[in-house]
């Protein structure tokens, strides 16, 4: 029989805010199964099913913090009601997947996790191991990942392990699959934000998301085993005075520029003001604010701290925060 693990509308235990984008970096290591690990589908056979796993840790997607995941065939999700208007999610392998032993009664696929690490720096990791694929007739085709979200720094890995898929029919008419962080709309069925792989996997292209697409994004084949792609959030720190919304400011510490990108909202005709720490104002410029990102010269500034405000027509302050310029 096969195993329901949790109903698909209990909701993760939200805690606080935060917003983020991400850069992305791929490099290459040894895939190592895991071991002394807890089951997740505990010997049954599991296709789409969904289940609730600790992380044992705060961890933040975008405008959320969670502490606990769901797990699917092939994707995370931090929550699972349909009555909010986003889910944050990790595509970490998106592809439709499912036991090999799926109707033998017994699984050929295990799927596990554990967290590692000590306070403050701990790692959860959950690994989908020997999965087949729902669209391979042959019943050949195989793959072994694992997730990895890293606890204080938000960072969202994919390590892929043994595979072999020569099936052109597994991706289910995609050219591979779907992997990165991403903003889920419920309700117009988009992605509103984050990050997806596009190209080659041996040197795969990073997507930022910054207004809402359909469809999902794919990569161009099956990653090798031993790569590894890493998905680092930039996260914003909230002035005192700032606003309800949320903006990001990258890099901070800054050079020669610095971008500012609205998380929310798209705003027209913001006065940007930087001022020192006596309150002087040493560039003022007139801008729109999106979350493609502003950019502003700040190359002529010594060395030191300043403190950045933004303000609409009306006079309303939706901005203010610290940025270090550095040499």
């Amino acid at each position: 029989m096969k195993l329901k693990l949790l109903p698909f509308f209990i909701a993760a235990t939200i805690l606080s805010a935060n917003a983020q984008t991400y850069t992305f970096t791929q490099t290459t290591g040894t895939y190592t199964n895991l071991t002394g690990s807890i089951s997740v589908n505990q010997g049954q056979e599991w296709d789409d099913d969904i289940a609730q796993i600790p992380l044992g840790f705060n961890f933040s997607m975008f405008q959320q913090t969670f502490n606990s995941i769901f797990i699917t065939d092939s994707y995370f999700l931090h929550d699972t009601s349909t009555t909010i208007p986003y889910l944050n999610a990790g595509s970490v392998f998106l592809a439709d997947l499912l036991d090999r032993g799926y109707g033998s009664g017994v699984s050929q696929s295990p799927i596990s996790y554990l967290t590692t690490g000590t306070v403050g720096s701990r790692i959860f990791k959950c690994e989908w191991r020997n999965a087949g694929f729902y669209d391979d007739t042959n019943e050949m085709d195989y793959i072994s990942f694992q997730l990895w979200l890293y606890e204080t720094s938000n960072i969202m890995e994919v390590h892929i392990g043994q595979n072999s898929v020569t099936n052109g029919a597994s991706y289910s008419g995609e050219t591979g699959a779907g992997i990165g962080p991403i903003k889920y709309n419920v309700n117009t069925n988009m992605l509103d934000a984050g990050m997806m792989l596009t190209g080659t996997p041996s040197a795969a292209t990073a997507n930022s998301i910054s207004s809402p697409i359909n469809p999902f994004l794919f990569i161009s084949g099956t990653p090798a085993n031993g790569t590894i792609y890493r998905f680092s959030p930039i996260s914003s720190s909230i002035g005192e005075n700032s606003a309800a919304e949320v903006f990001v400011l990258y890099p901070n510490p800054a050079v020669n520029e610095l971008t500012i990108y609205s998380q929310a909202n798209y705003y027209n005709n913001v006065t940007l003001q930087i001022k020192n720490q006596l309150g002087q104002v040493l560039i003022s410029e007139v801008e729109n604010l999106s979350a493609s990102g502003t950019t502003l010269n700040i190359s002529h500034l010594p060395p030191g701290v300043y403190y950045i405000d933004g303000f609409t027509n009306d006079g309303n302050k939706i901005l203010a925060q610290k940025i270090i310029k550095t040499k």
